[in-house]
């Protein structure tokens, strides 16, 4: 990785703030993951978990495929189509030689593949008792399994049927041969025939029928008095007999109401003046009385039509229009009726005229029983007729309907011939699956098994955002730089091979820093962290003990005034420090050195008036300039980013930061505190991850047991060949770690 630098510095050889830019040159290659690389790391080190449950749920896939797929038999019959045959009814050319054979062949594979022959197999005995036979789409399913292909160079049919057991397969090809041979082949001329005899028989035996219907038919009219086979004529005739009797039937009752009330007009004396009634004027005008039973009668079309059709509709304005014509000649007749009433005189006249109404409306009414019964008596003939010609019609349609069979079997008789087409070879019983996939599906049920586990933690580590290697840190180089990381030392003793391990990490971390830091004479580095508890005290100890290990001149400054961490583990919680230090605007006896590291400590102070609240950036700033006059290296610890009031004033005075980020963190947050950092101008150095696990820790960084610090460590008295066992300060693994790698 490349770093440009620029800097500016003032005359005391300070990097000047904002004054220094960081320049990530790195190629795009080294920016790219490989694939093994990309799925360590969304796998997050969980090969075994995946790889176990991977082949238990290919095992049971396997199992599952194996029983599920699908085992096929094919059974194979072959048909012999011969060139040539001797004719049925009379010799024809195409009897004698068949032109086009290879067309023959073909059309002949073609009809045995036909609905005609499967469904003729359908209904055999032979299929009735399989559950295929009672399927909806029987005949789909064997069409699709079927296949029937003409040999090259041989006058045979290959037909093959595929199914799931070697019975069921020769079972149905059987039937479908079968069912062939009886409709196109050598089977099929005796059934013609048998046919042909049958449906003759049949036609003979509807021709008695139609002869007896039209003797039955000829009897009844002979029998009837009428002597004709339609009666609609007279029934229509009959019809309007009835209404002309019922029209004069209702005039005879006019009139004798009319005749009533004349009776009584007379009975009031010659000399009373009487108005003339309705009845009246009918009695002097018959057409007026005509004219009111037609009006009556248009009345009631005219409700009954409004109940079927629109008022727009043509029938119903016709009728409105009739209507109002009736109504104008009924006023008409009204007029001419009172005149001639009153040139009548009162003398009743009028009601004279009726005296006989009393026998006629007798006569008109036994004429209307008498031409209902006649009426009802041409129903009933009328429907024994129909029924004759029913049947006749019937007969004779179904005669034709034989008639045309007949002479189409004759015709397919004549065209073709008999003794040529046969089945040379009934259907074999397979005794090997014609298509077996069970290994093949076992094997994809193992592997989708195992991709399937894979599958599902790469998607876990995809949607999950914590951080669990190195890896996962070094994918993100546009964002943030990967400085190195510290091994996870766990509880209980320490040997010396881990603690090497631990010192070896630090130091890569340190020199790395060096690389990138701006190249000033004192250097002021903040130590911070996204969460609280991600080790940014254990981090900024160890690079403390690192760079005095390579004889600079160290500080730590304990500016986590909530916290206290880097106070607590040195022992300096009862001391004076950066509080009474920020109170007093001056730099005493505050600072406290540890020998065992070789560094100072400038705790975090006692003074309960100074809180995070009341740090300045111009006090601190103050404060790291005078601690640039006396040491090579300032490492400032700060609060985390959550929950931390001092770390952005405390970052601002130094001269880069470092983030110390535990291992199964979120990297979300991570990348916020990175730029929210970029937006104040405060460069980030990079990030290290802390309690990595051994395995990353051996990706990157080399552990050589042959260095010259572990000879002497095992060749000295007390030495692990000694048995001596040095036991991890509870407070702080890493630090006890480097402090015995000081030690020996």
């Amino acid at each position: 990785m490349i770093t440009q630098q620029l800097q500016q510095t003032d005359g005391n050889g300070t990097l000047a703030p904002g004054s220094w830019q960081h320049v990530d040159a790195a190629p795009a290659a080294d920016r790219q993951q490989s694939l093994p690389a990309l799925l360590d790391d969304r796998l997050h080190g969980r090969w075994r978990i995946a790889l176990v449950l991977g082949i238990i749920v290919g095992l049971g896939l396997a199992v599952v495929g194996y029983q599920t797929a699908p085992v096929r038999y094919t059974s194979y019959g072959s048909i012999h189509v011969a060139p040539a045959g001797n004719p049925i009814l009379r010799q024809t050319f195409e009897t004698e030689t068949v032109p086009r054979y290879d067309s023959l062949l073909t059309t002949q594979a073609i009809l045995v593949r036909s609905p005609r022959v499967i469904d003729h197999a359908l209904r055999s005995q032979t299929l009735a008792d399989l559950p295929i036979a009672r399927d909806p789409n029987a005949q789909a399913l064997l069409a699709k399994r079927l296949t029937a292909r003409p040999e090259r160079n041989s006058e045979l049919i290959t037909v093959a049927f595929e199914a799931d057991s070697p019975t069921k397969a020769r079972v149905v090809l059987t039937a479908i041969l079968h069912s062939y041979d009886q409709i196109f082949g050598q089977r099929g001329s005796d059934f013609r025939i048998q046919r042909l005899t049958t449906l003759r028989d049949s036609r003979t035996q509807l021709r008695s029928t139609l002869a007896a219907h039209r003797r039955e038919l000829q009897e009844f009219v002979s029998t009837t008095s009428h002597g004709v086979t339609d009666l609609t004529p007279l029934l229509h005739r009959k019809l309007l007999e009835i209404e002309d009797l019922k029209r004069d039937l209702a005039r005879l009752e006019f009139d004798a109401q009319r005749r009533a009330a004349a009776d009584d007009a007379r009975s009031e004396g010659p000399d009373h003046q009487h108005e003339p009634t309705i009845h009246d004027l009918e009695a002097v005008l018959p057409e007026l009385a005509a004219a009111r039973l037609e009006h009556i009668n248009l009345v009631a079309e005219l409700k009954q039509a409004a109940e079927e059709y629109s008022e727009d509709h043509q029938f119903h304005r016709d009728l409105r229009h009739r209507l109002e014509l009736i109504e104008e000649r009924i006023a008409s007749y009204e007029r001419r009726a009172r005149d001639k009433w009153l040139d009548m005189g009162l003398s009743g006249e009028p009601g004279a005229a009726a005296g006989g109404g009393l026998l006629t409306r007798e006569i008109v009414a036994e004429l209307i029983r008498r031409t209902q019964d006649e009426l009802r008596v041409l129903n009933e003939e009328q429907a024994r007729l129909t029924d004759y010609a029913n049947d006749l019609a019937d007969t004779e349609a179904e005669l034709q309907e034989i008639d045309e069979t007949i002479r189409l079997l004759e015709i397919n008789s004549e065209a073709l011939f008999s003794g040529s087409i046969h089945v040379a070879e009934e259907a074999s019983r397979p005794q090997l699956p014609s298509r077996d996939r069970r290994t093949q599906m076992a094997g994809l049920g193992f592997c989708g098994g195992i991709s399937a586990s894979f599958g599902l933690f790469f998607l876990l580590g995809t949607i999950d955002r914590r951080t669990y290697g190195a890896s996962q840190l070094r994918r993100e180089p546009a964002r943030y730089r990967f400085l190195g990381l510290l091994p996870d030392l766990g509880k209980g003793q320490l040997e010396t091979e881990r603690s090497e391990v631990a010192a070896q990490c630090v130091h890569q971390i340190r020199n790395r820093i060096e690389v990138l830091r701006p190249p000033v004479s004192s250097f002021v580095l903040a130590v911070t962290s996204p969460y609280q508890g991600d080790g940014k005290t254990s981090l900024a100890l160890a690079l403390g003990w690192s760079y005095a290990e390579a004889g600079h001149r160290v500080v730590l400054v304990d500016c986590d005034l909530i916290g206290r961490g880097l106070t607590r583990q040195m022992g300096l919680s009862s001391h004076d420090g950066l509080k009474n230090v920020l109170r007093n605007r001056a730099l005493a006896r505050q600072i406290s050195d540890r020998p065992a590291l070789g560094v100072d400590v400038l705790s975090a102070g006692l003074d309960p008036t100074i809180g995070p609240e009341n740090i300045r950036r111009d006090d601190f700033k103050a404060l790291c300039d005078e601690l640039r006059r006396q040491y090579d290296v300032i490492i400032v610890d700060t609060g985390p980013f959550i929950g931390s009031i001092e770390m952005l004033p405390v970052v601002a005075c130094a001269d880069a930061a470092v983030f110390s980020v535990r291992r199964g963190r979120s990297r979300a947050r991570l990348a916020d505190c990175v730029d929210e950092l970029t937006t104040v101008q405060i460069p980030t150095l990079g990030v290290v991850l802390n309690y990595a696990h051994r395995s990353d820790c051996n990706k990157y960084m080399s552990e050589s047991l042959g260095s010259p610090r572990r000879l002497v460590a095992d060749s000295a008295p007390g030495g692990p060949d000694s048995g001596a066992a040095h036991h991890a300060d509870e407070r702080n693994a890493l630090v006890s770690a480097v402090q015995l790698v000081s030690q020996t």
